[in-house]
């Protein structure tokens, strides 16, 4: 499509789905021309129709649709991590590696590249593509100081009040974060504060003084 907007992509070999749902959950908090897409289930190709200039459109990426993709270009590329994934479809681990890091083709220096420098597979494969695009690390910008997170020295939440469990959660949180600042929207904390697991990825429930985690997906 060659309709305008604010073209943001997320992909990763885990955690795309939950980002891309916190992150859509946030901008439309504050902005009501929003739209999620992508491989969460919902084709781009359903809201044509409605994109404008002003239209931020927040898709999921697999590096299925990566590897088909010739001119689509993201303002905003979010990479959340490589790690050995979909080997039954690649003849080898490279091609996927490589896949994942084309979500910044044709950016240019006015875009921006998100990622964590910190994952060792994408540290080492980085150094063999062309960045035009600002690159910014996500865990660089962010760090937790007594039970609480802080991005580039700024308290944003207390860590007992964000209601998705485990590290890794808090890793995606500080992607979506970078995100919210680039696009120089507010980030609501009651917001962070009411969002809840997808189904099937981390849901806690007691039962009987018993904690059961619904982790099927």
């Amino acid at each position: 499509t060659n309709k305008k907007g604010k073209y943001i992509g997320v992909t990763g070999s885990v955690g795309k789905s939950t980002v891309v749902t916190m992150l859509y959950e946030l901008v439309k908090d504050k902005r009501s021309n929003v739209i999620l897409a992508g491989n969460i289930g919902d084709p781009l190709i359903n809201y044509l129709d409605v994109i404008n200039k002003d239209t931020i459109i927040i898709l999921e990426i697999s590096s299925f649709q990566i590897d088909d993709f010739k001119r689509m270009k993201f303002n905003i590329a979010l990479l959340l991590n490589i790690y050995d994934n979909h080997l039954d479809f690649y003849k080898c681990k490279q091609r996927y590696y490589m896949s994942k890091l084309n979500i910044i083709n044709n950016q240019s220096k006015k875009d921006y590249f998100i990622t964590d420098l910190k994952n060792e597979i994408v540290s080492k494969y980085i150094k063999h593509i062309n960045i035009n695009s600002k690159v910014i690390d996500f865990k660089k910008e962010s760090n937790v100081i007594n039970k609480e997170l802080y991005y580039r020295g700024n308290k944003i939440i207390d860590i007992d009040s964000f209601p998705l469990k485990g590290d890794h959660n808090l890793f995606n949180l500080m992607s979506v974060i970078c995100v919210m600042k680039v696009l120089n929207i507010d980030i609501s904390n009651s917001v962070i504060r009411k969002l809840t697991p997808l189904k099937y990825h981390l849901e806690v429930n007691e039962y009987k003084g018993i904690t059961f985690i619904n982790d099927s997906k």
